[in-house]
This record gives C-alpha cells, structure tokens and sequence, in this order.
C-alpha cells in the first residue's frame, strides 16, 4: 500500500499521511454529496471547476508521494553531524552510540508516541472531507433572481372560522407544497394552481377540525398556531377556543388526526401557554400547564411574554451553506431575528431585530441572494386597514415591497408554491369577525 503525503497550511504545519482507500473513500462519499447539491447546476459553475482542480491535484500529489515514499532507504535517519565529545572516543557506529545510556542529567526527552497509519489515514480523510464539503457549498450557492412583484387576489375563502395562521410545506410528498391554514375552529389544507388553465386557483385538499373540550378560558381575539415537520410529514396545530392541540399526518390521501396535545404549538416542537384571557404567551417552550390557575402562577411578566415565533430550516446562505432562523414577536420589543448557519463547527447566530411589526411575520430569501428577507404586517389593530412589508433582515430600513389593505393581515407565508425555486408571499386578508378571507400572491 502506498502512503499519499498531503503538505498544507492550516495544520500546525504538520504532514498528513493517508492510504489510498481513504483517500478515494473520501472522495467518492464527498463527490456524492456534492453531486446532490449541484443537480441543475451547469458544468461552467465556479465551484464544480474548483472540484475538478482539487482532484487533479490530490491525484498528482498522491503519484508524487507514492514515488517519494517507495524511494526512500529502509533505514532511519542517520544521526547529527558533530563534534565527538571531549570526554571520550567518539562513537564507531550509529548502534554504539544508541547502547551507550546518557547520564540522567544529560537524558534526551521521551519521544512523542508514535502516529499510526490508520491515525494518519483518518486525519487525511478529514482533510478532505472538509474540502469537499467546500467544494458542496460553492456547488450550492444561490444566484440572484428579480423578483416580479405582482400582487393580485387568486381567490375568496370561507374558512368557516377565525383564521390565525398560514404556512406551506410539501407533507402529502406530492413534489408541491400545500398551503396549510389555522382557524379557531380546524385545520384547512389548500392546493394553489398557477397554471393558466386551471378552472380554479385554490382548492381544499383536506380539513380536520379541533375537537374535545372547549377552553374555558379565551382571549377576546382567537389565537392560533401551527409547526409542519417536513422531515416527519406532520402537522401540529392549536386554537384558543380549545382545551388541546391536535398532531395529524397524511395517511392514504386524508390528514388524519393521531393524538391531542396539551398546549399551543410553536416552533421546533416546543409548545406555549397563553396568558388566561390574553393573546399573547406566558412562557417560550415546554409543554404547557393544565389550568388557568396554574398559568397565571407560572407566568413571569416582561421579557419572557411574545405574541408568536417562527422557525424555518434549511435555508441556504450566500455562501452556500445551511442555515436555519427563528423569527420572535415579544410583547414589549422589536421583531427578534435569529440566523444560524450549519458552520461544522461553533459559530455565532447573527441577530437581527425590526420595529413596527405585527403578529403575522415570516422568514424566507425572496430573491435568492443568499440574505434572508423577513415579511411582516403592521402593528395595528386586528381588522384594521394594513399592510405588508418585505424587507432584507440585514438592512431593514430598505423596503423590497410594500402592498396596502382595507382589511386585516390575519396571517401570512413565504413558501415555493409551485416548486421552481422563487419564494412567493401569501397573505390572508380578512374583516373582524368574518369567516371569509381574501388570499392574496404578492409576486
């Protein structure tokens, strides 16, 4: 087996030996990654000529280092070049010398214990896998798209209830997402066609209402919430007007309810209560207390209050690598932004925070420059003439797109509607207490 010598910086300036099978093993579990990260992508891209480069050059240095390592003697170094001591003859052979014991004072250090192969083959392997994953990230990053900002109405809703929130996800593994809203009375599910044929925009995939006890406390506006798991295809959802939660999964083209929850969803499994009477939570995670009495004993008033928080995974930066973002709206504070990107390694989330925003919000990169944008409401009263804001987390301050209502923003959602890689918005408008909502497509 030949050994393969990589010499880099970055290392402590240390030389990193693999065998052969590690180094192809790397390469091959890596190439597949990136491979799966740059479907699409055209064979000019920056990154897949960086991959070719790479290769060539691991390939060169592993012919080179096999050269150097079958050439060089059997033996071990010879020993330093110097004057004899004075003390006495100087040494015939290099075993004469190493059979003479040094005096303790005189005792060379203890050497360091020795590397083996299969150390060198993993630090090797290592190594590379960390220059493939680069290489994924260059294959992965995300160019800039203009976006077309066209609001229009694509259909009027009776939704049969107060309806409170609104997100998109693929969970029935159709290839396209759905369109999954919150009322205080179920959960809607809705299909929506850009196709110019269609004889309708939206249509109502399934509805699963809230059963079981009503609350017997409600805040005097319904609160609802939702979290769709896309790794598990579930749907977890709540409503104020109900004692419980309900979990729901797509199982023979039904969503069918699997078991009652306790507490409100939010994001990331976590589940919250409500203040009794209020529409805004007591506490940002856990499962939540049985009764109202209990709430109100556990409720620590100021900073820990929030009307609502949403989570987003798998986005991707300008760099190319993951992220993942949590959007929170505390009572008494600025929208709290955090981004967190998957560095391989502890990093810091970058905060963010954005003034002037109401309870429905949502997190996405519309454009696809790799900058996460956030879209939000206004702060004003619910049904109360509003509007929607679309702004670069990072820059506030500049406006991507602002659209005016005569209703309420009841909620909204970023989402690929038709799965062609541009994020679209969509909004729900609606009149206090009507059970009809205008949805809207801002781009």
């Amino acid at each position: 087996m030949h050994e393969v010598l990589l010499v880099g910086g970055g290392h402590d300036g240390a030389n990193e030996v693999a065998s052969d099978g590690a180094i192809e093993d790397a390469n091959e579990d890596a190439n597949e990654d990136a491979n799966d990260g740059a479907s699409g992508a055209s064979a000019a891209h920056p990154g897949a000529r960086r991959g070719r480069l790479l290769e060539s050059t691991l390939a060169f240095l592993a012919c080179v280092s096999a050269a150097v390592a079958e050439a060089a003697p059997a033996s071990g170094p010879a020993p330093a070049s110097g004057p004899a001591p004075a003390s006495g003859p100087a040494p015939t052979s290099e075993a004469a010398s190493a059979s003479r014991p040094a005096p303790a004072s005189e005792a060379a250090p203890a050497s360091p214990d020795p590397v083996t192969l299969a150390q060198l083959a993993a630090r090797a392997r290592a190594v590379l896998v960390r220059l493939q994953a680069e290489r994924l990230d260059a294959a992965r990053r995300p160019t800039a798209i203009e976006v077309r900002w066209a609001p229009r109405r694509i259909a009027t809703l009776d939704v049969g209830g107060t309806l409170g929130a609104l997100q998109g996800a693929d969970l029935d593994r159709d290839g396209v997402p759905e369109l999954y809203a919150v009322t205080d009375q179920a959960v809607l599910v809705y299909a929506i066609s850009s196709a110019p044929t269609a004889s309708s925009k939206v249509r109502e995939l399934a509805r699963l209402a809230f059963v079981g006890d009503e609350a017997t406390v409600r805040p005097r506006d319904a609160v609802s919430t939702l979290s769709l798991d896309e790794a598990t295809g579930e749907v977890m959802a709540g409503s104020s007007s109900y004692a419980r939660s309900v979990r729901a999964r797509w199982q023979g083209g039904a969503l069918v309810a699997l078991e009652a929850l306790d507490g409100l969803p939010l994001c990331m499994h976590r589940r919250g209560t409500l203040v009794p009477g209020r529409n805004y939570f007591a506490d940002r995670g856990g499962v939540a207390t049985t009764s109202a009495l209990e709430a109100v004993a556990a409720w620590r008033p100021g900073k820990d209050a929030f009307f609502g928080e949403r989570c987003r995974q798998g986005l991707i930066l300008a760099d190319g690598k993951t992220a993942s973002a949590e959007v929170r709206l505390p009572v008494d504070g600025p929208l709290q932004v955090t981004v967190q990107a998957e560095c391989g390694r502890p990093c810091a989330p970058q905060r963010y925070e954005l003034t002037s925003s109401g309870v429905a919000f949502d997190i996405g990169d519309v454009d696809r420059d790799g900058r996460m944008d956030v879209a939000y409401s206004g702060a004003g009263a619910p049904g109360d003439r509003d509007a929607v804001r679309v702004v670069p987390v990072a820059d506030p301050r500049r406006t991507l797109f602002r659209r005016a209502f005569t209703g309420g923003v009841a909620a909204l959602a970023m989402v690929d509607l038709d799965s062609d890689g541009a994020t679209e918005v969509v909004v729900a408008v609606r009149l206090p207490g009507s059970p009809r909502v205008d949805l809207w497509r801002l781009n």
